[in-house]
């Protein structure tokens, strides 16, 4: 158990993220922010997940929910109640400067879930930790309705939004109101087809476009996929196929569980037996 929490430390999660507001999702101002996660899905992690919503003593956080696996407590998909979501990539861009002498990247999202009640101060806590390896970040605010892109590693921690949102390449321009990486930093084989499909669908983006139009495209997530509207509370998640399940491999490709979150985080906390 304590291996299967180091894995994401220890090797690198190709993965995909956006954050989309304003002008970009169909209902203007809705928040909408993606979490596609692209590891070996013949290790089998899909075959426990679990959707842990977490209701913390006073003083101790607020409610934050971990979509994850049997036994893996830190995050990498998850919502809080304070409309705050998490999206991140794993990449090797400052490998010289990798580190494990530092907070791993899954209690470092999690802290964020657990403690933090804005874009702000999850910014300030990426920004201050001790970090470890090339990690690149999302972090969606519903309340604010932005988002904040992060390219980090032990020695760096560049800030995103729409603006100033790098690389600037031909395949990997920018967009008002959206900040978005494929797979990982400046990978134009998976940016250029989630930049092509973001600006065709520019201005009707909401969870139905994303689910059946973005992910099977780009194809990307095949063992785990997110998506959150924050302004709504509600998240449309699924995972890759396990054994003894029909249907396709891939997380993108198969049925989503639409969950809503505001439903989850009101239940009364369950007290001890």
């Amino acid at each position: 158990m304590i291996r299967s929490n180091m894995i994401g430390e220890a090797s690198e999660w190709h993965c995909s993220l956006f954050g989309a507001w304003g002008n970009a999702t169909k209902e203007t101002g809705h928040l909408l922010q993606l979490r596609s996660l692209d590891y070996e899905v013949n290790a089998g992690i899909q075959k426990y997940p679990v959707i842990f919503v977490y209701h913390p003593n006073p003083g101790q956080g607020h409610a934050f929910a971990n979509f994850s696996w049997a036994g893996v407590i830190g995050a990498v998909t998850g919502i809080s109640s304070e409309r705050l979501a998490i999206s991140e990539i794993g990449d090797d861009y400052d490998k010289a400067n990798d580190t494990f002498d530092g907070i791993p990247f899954v209690f470092l999202l999690r802290d964020i879930l657990q403690f933090d009640h804005s874009l702000d101060e999850a910014t300030s806590r990426i920004k201050n930790a001790k970090r470890t390896t090339s990690l690149m970040y999302a972090v969606g605010d519903g309340e604010m309705g932005q988002a904040r892109a992060y390219q980090t590693s032990h020695t760096l921690c560049n800030v995103y939004d729409p603006a100033n949102l790098e690389p600037l390449v031909d395949t990997h321009p920018r967009i008002d109101d959206i900040v978005y990486w494929g797979m990982s930093w400046n990978v134009p084989a998976f940016d250029k087809p989630l930049h092509d499909m973001l600006q065709k669908h520019y201005g009707k983006l909401n969870g139905e476009v994303v689910v059946r139009e973005i992910l099977p495209t780009v194809r990307t997530g095949n063992l785990q996929v997110a998506v959150y509207d924050l302004t709504d509370m509600v998240v449309w998640t699924a995972n890759a196929r396990a054994d003894g399940e029909k249907g396709p491999r891939n997380a993108y490709e198969r049925q989503f569980v639409k969950v809503d979150m505001n439903s989850l985080f009101n239940r009364e906390k369950p007290t001890p037996q």
